[in-house]
């Protein structure tokens, strides 16, 4: 563990109890993932033995109910069968998704909140282990797990329809395209309003971890920290989110073009799903998402997804991380926790 005073490159790197720029929480994200690797990396194999669970319980359940897996033809059976056995297995296969998504979920941001919580240990040079990070989520699990129900729908709405904006311009979709009001009323007032409220209580995981604040007072702190600097917050919170996102499509992009090189997989590249893309807007009636997926074995298929999962896990903590600094950097401002940690340095020194 580095010592506040330690005068290493690799310590300096990381702001140290005062206010950070854009540049510093970045470089900081990075350094504290480098310096701390090994302890971020085993809270992040969780997610990935999780994962791994899951897909291997869903891979299951879809081989023995659909065992062609073609649950696309599946439903366009119904309105011409009508077989009870139809519905029921394609309800039982919705269920089956729908629970292993929300486990999925859950499970993520428990994970991520266990990160969080020992970067910030990590950033205030105190020792924690992976276990301690783990008890202290279950022991604030119904706020937290309270917190990720009120913040994750917010957050994963707003931030979802924004991605779907340059999918339209490429593929040069008109507003109609989304053929309902309903979608036209959730682009102009549900993503501005989830967008809004998920930067502003963005900042109640540490709160609830660190803190011990109720799912009520992490809210209201989370407001008060981001009040009067929500622009520059959002500006922060994004540009943290597209580093993430970018570094994770180069990743997995380069591990799609080896796994193609080397024969493990024939599926598309990155290259060809875009090109089926604008071949979907030029003549939407001749062409099936579901008939043109590849036909791969199960080997190739594990291999693949082992890959990008492994890629996503490497990747789980630095949002993580980018995040906890953002938080404190926004307590220094705000309440001047850099002068409450020295007093307090000082109070255990005499």
């Amino acid at each position: 563990m580095l010592a506040p005073h330690d005068s290493s490159s690799a310590n300096r790197a990381i702001p140290r109890l005062q206010p950070m720029r854009l540049t510093d929480i970045l470089d900081g994200t990075f350094s504290l993932y480098r310096n701390y690797f090994r302890l971020f990396f085993q809270l992040a194999l969780v997610y990935f033995a999780t994962k791994l669970c899951l897909g291997l319980l869903s891979r299951f359940v879809f081989s023995n109910l659909v065992p062609s897996l073609d649950v696309a033809d599946l439903i366009l059976k119904i309105p011409l069968e009508g077989t009870l056995r139809t519905h029921a297995t394609v309800f039982l296969v919705f269920v089956s998704s729908l629970f292993t998504g929300f486990v999925d979920n859950v499970v993520l941001l428990l994970i991520v909140g266990a990160i969080g919580f020992a970067g910030a240990f990590c950033y205030l040079d105190r020792t924690i282990t992976p276990s301690d990070a783990f008890r202290q989520v279950l022991r604030r699990f119904w706020p937290f797990f309270g917190y990720i129900i009120v913040w994750y729908p917010l957050d994963t709405f707003g931030w979802w329809w924004v991605s779907r904006i340059p999918i339209m311009i490429y593929l040069n979709l008109g507003w109609w395209a989304f053929g309902e009001m309903v979608f036209l009323w959730m682009t102009f007032i549900g993503t501005p309003l989830a967008i809004y409220l998920g930067i502003r209580w963005g900042f109640g995981a540490l709160p609830i971890l660190f803190e011990g604040a109720s799912l009520a007072t992490a809210l209201r702190r989370s407001s008060e920290l981001v009040r009067g600097t929500w622009w520059r917050v959002c500006g922060i919170y994004a540009a943290i989110f597209l580093l993430w996102w970018t570094l994770s499509i180069i990743l997995q992009t380069t591990a799609d073009v080896l796994l193609q090189l080397i024969g493990i997989t024939t599926g598309d590249n990155i290259i060809e799903k875009i090109m089926k893309m604008r071949q979907f807007r030029e003549n939407p009636g001749s062409f099936s998402f579901f008939t043109a997926l590849p036909q791969q074995s199960f080997f190739s298929f594990l291999i693949e997804w082992l890959t990008y999962l492994g890629i996503a896990t490497l990747m789980l903590p630095v949002r993580a991380i980018g995040y906890m600094l953002l938080y404190f950097d926004l307590r220094i401002r705000k309440e001047g926790f850099d002068i409450e940690m020295m007093v307090n340095a000082h109070e255990s020194i005499d």
